[in-house]
């Protein structure tokens, strides 16, 4: 047998059938189920055992993935099994959200997910669905987005803040370092000289700032490298520089490594609080007056490629 069987409940001569079957459930993998006829007609009855051999029938309809101009999916297309999971779901497209598969386009008709049970008996197309990153979204290295230039001009966009547990050393400029909030990082040398200028306020600043630090320090050479002799330039310097941390880090993500990160200028720090903490979005330090001390890093984030 390998399709389904319909049962007669009535005989010749007036006769009912009914019938019973060892197995219950739905039939899954091959075998034999007996069933039992009891023909009836009055008080008189009779039984009769019939063994059926089953040959499970298996549907595997195909699913096509449509990404929708995202990353080719992998697979491009599947086979699925009646009755069971979809299974793993996944691609990406730059600098957009990724908000699943869809029996529809444009995320109309049913959402489907890696959990969803296959009720499908042909092929079928999923099309993905995608919307544009914004504000308090994660960028492309999972830290927060505080700022959206609104469209793409220099090469980029959004900024992207530092994500929660950045810093991975076992000490900063307190001391031993442990946990995940921002360490405590020296701003460089005592009366630094404003040659390069590093006092630009303005979103878009901060990485040009950085750079002007960090090659300022590059170039101390009066009393000796100042990272390794900082005590020479003032007795309190300890030769660690916030840019240069800012500007030395990174981080890999799904194989990409993103490591143009810097400080961020004034105007960039205003975004920061005002899109993010005041909306209860990261991790903020306060001063002791209750005043977030936000030190921290941020990135250009969704650079055009």
């Amino acid at each position: 047998m390998t399709q389904n069987v319909t049962l007669s409940t009535f005989g010749d001569n007036e006769t009912t059938i009914s019938w019973e079957s060892n197995k219950n459930d739905t039939i899954t993998t091959d075998g034999v189920v007996t069933l039992t006829a009891t023909i009836s007609k009055g008080e008189v009855s009779e039984t009769k055992v019939f063994n059926l051999t089953v040959k499970v029938y298996v549907c595997t309809p195909s699913v096509t993935f449509d990404a929708q101009e995202g990353t080719t999916s992998e697979p491009v297309s599947k086979d699925v099994i009646y009755g069971e999971l979809y299974g793993t779901l996944a691609t990406t497209k730059d600098n957009y959200i990724f908000e699943g598969w869809w029996t529809q386009n444009n995320g109309k008709g049913t959402h489907i997910e890696s959990a969803t049970t296959v009720f499908i008996t042909s092929a079928q197309t999923l099309y993905a669905k995608w919307r544009e990153r914004t504000v308090g979204d994660f960028g492309q290295a999972r830290g927060y987005i505080f700022y959206d230039k609104g469209e793409y001009t220099n090469g980029w966009r959004y900024l992207e803040a530092a994500p929660y547990g950045w810093y991975k050393g076992d000490t900063d400029s307190r001391g031993l370092y442990s946990g995940d909030n921002d360490p405590h990082i020296q701003w460089g040398i005592d009366d630094y000289l404003d040659d390069p200028p590093v006092t630009a306020t303005a979103v878009g600043d901060g990485e040009t700032n950085t750079a002007n630090i960090v090659n300022y320090h590059d170039s101390l050479n009066t009393y000796g490298s100042y990272y390794t002799n900082p005590t020479a330039y003032s007795e309190s310097n300890d030769g660690r520089v916030a840019a240069k941390v800012c500007a030395e880090y990174s981080v890999d993500i799904d194989g990409i490594t993103y490591d143009d990160w810097f400080l961020p200028s004034k105007e960039e720090l205003n975004c920061m609080y005002g899109n993010l903490e005041c909306n209860f979005l990261g991790t903020f330090l306060l001063k002791p007056t209750g005043v977030p001390r936000i030190i921290s890093m941020v990135r250009i984030t969704d650079t055009l490629q």
